[in-house]
């Protein structure tokens, strides 16, 4: 009979340790999946920045080029005058 209390004694004592050992596991995933979440957000957050200066960037040359046509226009017509 004491043997089968000492082993349970035992048991219990591996079954409390494995079950912190999987429960700081299951901390630090957490922690991690919470670090790879805050990543890809700073990541999409700079594609989107990216995204908005080279948007920024074309819509800045379509209207120089406009503003370009515009002034040659008026130089044709000062010219034709």
């Amino acid at each position: 009979m004491q043997k089968t209390e000492e082993w349970l004694e035992k048991y219990n004592q591996e079954t409390a340790a494995l079950q912190t050992q999987l429960d700081k596991l299951k901390s630090a995933r957490a922690t991690d999946l919470a670090t790879y979440q805050r990543i890809a957000a700073d990541v999409r957050e700079m594609k989107k920045v990216d995204i908005m200066k080279l948007l920024f960037f074309c819509f800045s040359l379509l209207n120089l080029r406009k503003w370009s046509g515009m002034i040659e226009q008026r130089k044709n017509v000062v010219v034709d005058n």
